[in-house]
């Protein structure tokens, strides 16, 4: 949950800091797409603690 929410900070810096010029950096980019990805595994780690049964989690 933590690694998510820095994620989604970065992202929100990097898109009030670059804006539409962000995909034109191709460093930044990858960054912006990477703290997605960190976000999509933490919501699906979340979702599959959900469906584990009481103990097993």
């Amino acid at each position: 949950m933590k690694n998510s929410i820095r994620a989604a900070f970065e992202n929100a810096r990097l898109m009030r800091q670059f804006g539409d010029d962000l995909p034109k950096m191709p460093a930044l980019f990858d960054r912006y797409r990477s703290n997605l990805a960190v976000m999509a595994a933490d919501a699906q780690h979340a979702a599959d603690r959900r469906r584990l049964p009481l103990g097993e989690a």
